[in-house]
């Protein structure tokens, strides 16, 4: 099975889940708008069906309110998070959890110590 990668230059989600490009002959405006954010070359050089038929974007690039309650992909959705920014959503939860996408259980369950606490540290 070949592996299909994430059209958005600069991003290696590659084992995050892929959302297939909107149709052009349906929404060629919102086509149009991934096309451009995903500042590939590549896919300029491409007629608009290929694109939809071979091209994905994964998750990382959509945000929490760009999916419905079934985790699939809302049909207006545009993806709006760049490739430097994706670890920052994956630290914000903008990923999928067991009950779906949101805050990771660990980050509710973390104790904050606060900035000016003092730290002991065992002396041998």
């Amino acid at each position: 099975m070949v592996a299909i990668y994430c059209a958005v230059e600069g991003c290696w989600g590659s084992k995050e889940s892929k959302h297939t490009f909107p149709n052009p002959s349906k929404n060629m405006e919102l086509f149009n708008k991934w096309v451009e954010f995903c500042r590939n070359k590549r896919l300029l050089e491409m007629i608009p069906d290929k694109i939809f038929k071979n091209s994905r974007i994964c998750r990382l690039h959509f945000e929490a309110t760009d999916f419905l309650a079934n985790n699939r992909l809302k049909r207006s959705a545009c993806p709006k998070i760049r490739a430097s920014e994706c670890s920052i959503a994956k630290a914000r939860g903008q990923f999928e959890t067991e009950g779906g996408i949101g805050e990771p259980a660990f980050l509710e369950e973390t104790p904050q110590v606060p900035e000016t606490a003092e730290i002991e540290i065992p002396q041998p």
